[in-house]
């Protein structure tokens, strides 16, 4: 939970980065993002597909794609639910 807790901050990391913001390997970083892409919390994100990006105008300062990263992911419904819900029971 703690990786997704990480994306949604909204910073665009490598998986290198995560991996040493984290302490942990790369393969690790990788097997979770599978993990939470299976449980549905995340999807891959593909810019070229996205109504709202032109694709390949490299003008937006936060897109992944203009800074030269390409597997990026989206949190889900079902994954911003899940973090409302530890959100909640941690302030309790």
């Amino acid at each position: 939970m703690k990786l997704l807790y990480e994306l949604r901050q909204g910073e665009v990391a490598t998986v290198n980065e995560m991996a040493k913001h984290l302490s942990t390997s790369v393969d690790m970083i990788e097997f979770l993002l599978r993990d939470l892409e299976r449980m549905q919390y995340l999807k891959p994100h593909n810019s070229s597909s996205d109504s709202s990006c032109g694709g390949g105008c490299g003008g937006c300062k936060s897109c992944p794609t203009s800074l030269g990263k390409t597997d990026t992911w989206l949190i889900t419904e079902k994954g911003l639910e899940a973090l409302k819900r530890k959100d909640r029971s941690s302030s309790a």
